[in-house]
């Protein structure tokens, strides 16, 4: 089954949809479960994995926002959630992480692409000018005119 693309949701409020986050640390693991319970109606929890071991804690949260509800989350103590697609259940899932618009590798590997193709089309170019200009200094040892640099009639002289 192809995997669906995760995005971070960068929209605030949040629009309708299905969301997973990881909140760090003991302070903002609780004050996300007060936000969800604040949001009553508005999010609706639908499971969640804490690593209380971890230093610093994590909770990871997989949430759903139903439509015609728009919720304001606390960005700056939360982070950004991120669209989870149908089959995601558990941080196991979403692992691999989500893909941004913004992403910074894909698009030098794009660059160091066309960089190789530009550099395989310059030195076809540079070698085809370099072969005929060997051809045509060839053509006219053989026709007697000389060298193409004019040296060995400057040696003669």
């Amino acid at each position: 089954m192809a995997r669906e693309r995760m995005k971070l949701e960068r929209r605030n409020p949040i629009p309708p949809g299905r969301y997973w986050i990881d909140v760090v640390g003991k302070e903002n693991i609780a004050d996300f479960g007060a936000w969800i319970l604040e949001m009553q109606g508005a999010v609706r929890l639908v499971t969640s994995q804490e690593e209380t071991e971890a230093d610093p804690p994590t909770l990871w949260a997989l949430f759903e926002v139903p439509e015609g509800r728009s919720p304001f989350i606390d960005q700056q103590k939360f982070g950004f959630p991120t669209t989870a697609p149908e089959g995601v259940s558990s941080r196991e899932d979403t692992e691999v992480g989500p893909e941004d618009d913004d992403d910074a590798a894909s698009d030098i590997g794009k660059a160091v692409k066309v960089l190789s193709v530009v550099g395989v089309v310059l030195a076809a170019t540079i070698g085809i000018y370099l072969l005929t200009a060997w051809t045509e200094g060839k053509r006219r040892q053989l026709e007697g005119e000389g060298p193409v640099s004019g040296t060995r009639e400057k040696e003669a002289a």
